[in-house]
């Protein structure tokens, strides 16, 4: 009965020890599920676009951090675009990489300027065309 018992209660503890080591692991600094909600996240649009023309467009970088950061790039995919006419291919409307060094305090948000050029050899069917912009940031924390 005795050897049951300690069996039973070994059992018990590895279970326990087991939940408590995927809890950790789940709740550290450095686990995937807490990096995928702390990045750095930028916002912007662009309008007002015909075939030829050059604009500048103000994106915002929002800093989740609880110290400051410094932006180094910024870079935008641009996705198919639709407007009145149809659709419109990305490949027609580049967006210059922005390059720096500036800060961002703690939970602050800063605008950039970027640049964007719909080539004057995309057709006039694209003229007044929304673009989906996804970025990605590039960012070190401040020293």
């Amino acid at each position: 009965m005795r050897r049951m018992r300690t069996g039973v209660t070994a059992s018990l503890l590895i279970a326990v020890l087991a939940i408590g080591v995927m809890t950790f692991a789940l709740a550290a600094p450095g686990s995937s599920a807490k990096r995928a909600h702390t990045r750095p996240t930028a916002k912007g649009a662009i309008t007002n676009l015909w075939p030829g023309a050059v604009k500048k467009m103000t994106v915002t970088v929002k800093n989740p951090y609880p110290k400051a950061i410094v932006v180094k790039k910024i870079a935008a995919k641009v996705g198919t675009g639709t407007g009145s006419f149809g659709t419109c291919a990305a490949s027609v409307l580049r967006v210059k990489v922005w390059k720096g060094k500036v800060t961002i305090k703690p939970r602050k948000t800063k605008r950039f300027l970027l640049v964007a050029t719909m080539l004057a050899s995309a057709p006039n069917s694209c003229q007044g065309t929304r673009f989906p912009l996804t970025y990605t940031v590039k960012a070190v924390p401040k020293k």
